[in-house]
């Protein structure tokens, strides 16, 4: 039998080169360092941040068949098919509730911040929003935050907000114009 040196040869090569990816890979991940989006605020601690409730979503027919829908000769009002989630928003989002204030976080597809809303007696709220990123401080809606102490900002609207859930988004919508700009 003969042997041919260029299989060998190849096969060596080969070898070299497998090697050598593994150590660059190696190399990369020694000297890697994890990614943080806001270097200069505190991050909260991810393992405590509730998971927010996910609601079971049921698509709804074209806007003919609305009303009305036809299966196997019945007539079928969609209406009575499809059910909106029946969970508040604050509660689908994890806030919790302690006596007149609601703890939780205002979430964006940017990040999660600690925040805190108080209940007040006449029917509104005063929402809160701990250590917020610089970019909301200095960004366009920087006069929505005032500093109360302890890195405690008040956020305010220009209406106040009878609304618990419309209040959280509102914050989430600040919150994300502001970091999207930077």
């Amino acid at each position: 039998m003969e042997r041919n040196s260029s299989d060998g040869g190849g096969l060596g090569l080969g070898l070299i080169l497998l090697a050598l990816g593994v150590a660059i890979a190696k190399k990369i991940v020694e000297n890697s360092t994890p990614h943080q989006d806001f270097i200069d605020s505190d991050l909260p601690d991810l393992k405590k941040i509730p998971e927010p409730v996910i609601p079971e979503v049921k698509a709804l027919p074209s806007n003919r068949q609305l009303t009305h829908r036809k299966k196997e000769n019945r007539i079928i009002d969609v209406r009575k098919v499809v059910r909106p989630n029946p969970l508040p928003y604050h509660l689908e989002k994890g806030w919790q509730k302690n006596g007149r204030i609601y703890q939780g976080y205002y979430r964006c597809r940017l990040g999660a911040f600690r925040g805190q809303i108080e209940e007040r007696f006449n029917g509104d709220y005063k929402f809160y929003i701990f250590d917020p990123p610089e970019a909301v401080l200095t960004g366009s809606h920087k006069a929505c935050f005032t500093n109360v102490g302890a890195g405690r900002y008040h956020v305010h609207f220009g209406v106040n907000s009878e609304d618990l859930d419309g209040g959280i988004m509102a914050v989430e919508r600040l919150l994300y114009q502001s970091l999207k700009r930077r």
